[in-house]
Parts: C-alpha cells; structure tokens; sequence
C-alpha cells in the first residue's frame, strides 16, 4: 500500500475515537487494526474524484459488518452532497438520486446493517487542533479536539 498513512494521534467526538486515513484503501487499513481498539471508533474518510461517496458507502457498511466502527467523519469538497448519498445507501431503501457527489439508480443495499450509521461532515483537515463537525441526520453541530 504505497503512499498508505495512518494518523495515530487519536481525536475524540464524544465518547468515540476519530481515526484518520489518506491515500489508501479504508476498509483494507481499518479491518487491519480494528481489533486494537478499545472504544468504538469513528472513521475519517476524504471524499475526492478518486474516492466517491458510492465506495465509501461500501466501505462503511464493511466496516461497521466487522463491528467496532460507530460512525463516519465525511471531508471534502462534496462531503454534504456525498453524506445525503451515503445515508441514502446505507438505508433499506430502493435509491434513486443525483447530486454533486454522485448519481444512483435502483440501488439498495443487502444485507441490511444492524443499526444506522453516525455520519458527519466538515470542511476541516483531520490534522487540524480542532475540527468543527455537523451529524448529518440532526444537523447539530460538534467540535473534535486532539486528545
């Protein structure tokens, strides 16, 4: 996994860990170290042209398969429009929708997750002192410090 990086300076969002992964394959990464964890754990994903909202959704419902994952910090130039479509795949609904960070047709998703996946955005870097995040189902607003 070249150009792979782990950021382990942990950041908390409530009682939950935020751990941060650039340049490298999420689920790979994550499904590798889980069981280190000794507190559920939120996953920091960049949404870029080459990581889309649609293998993130992927991702996220692999990893919270695997248990340990709480929920998903979503970051880039489209990380609302790639949150609503997330939230959208990761449901029990038939999807059909288009925004900026994606379009979908029929598509569902099956098995279904155990529960419902806590996703936030924010246009702050994961290495930033201090992160200002919005839960995308409620809208509240959070911040995130460096532990």
């Amino acid at each position: 996994m070249d150009g792979a990086e782990w950021r382990d300076a942990p950041r908390r969002v409530g009682d939950a860990e935020i751990v941060a992964f650039t340049d490298a394959a999420p689920a790979v990464l994550f499904g590798a170290i889980a069981h280190r964890f000794a507190v559920d754990k939120i996953l920091w994903l960049s949404i870029t042209s080459e990581y889309v909202a649609s293998i993130a959704a992927r991702d996220i419902k692999t990893l919270y398969a695997l248990g340990g994952l709480r929920g998903c910090v979503l970051s880039g130039p489209n990380a609302t429009a790639a949150a609503t479509l997330i939230h959208a795949l990761v449901s029990s609904d038939d999807v059909t929708m288009t925004n900026e960070a994606g379009s979908l047709a029929h598509a569902f998703n099956r098995p279904l997750i155990a529960g419902p996946v806590e996703l936030w955005t924010t246009t702050s870097s994961p290495y930033a002192a201090t992160v200002s995040l919005t839960n995308v189902a409620t809208g509240v607003a959070a911040e995130s410090t460096r532990l």
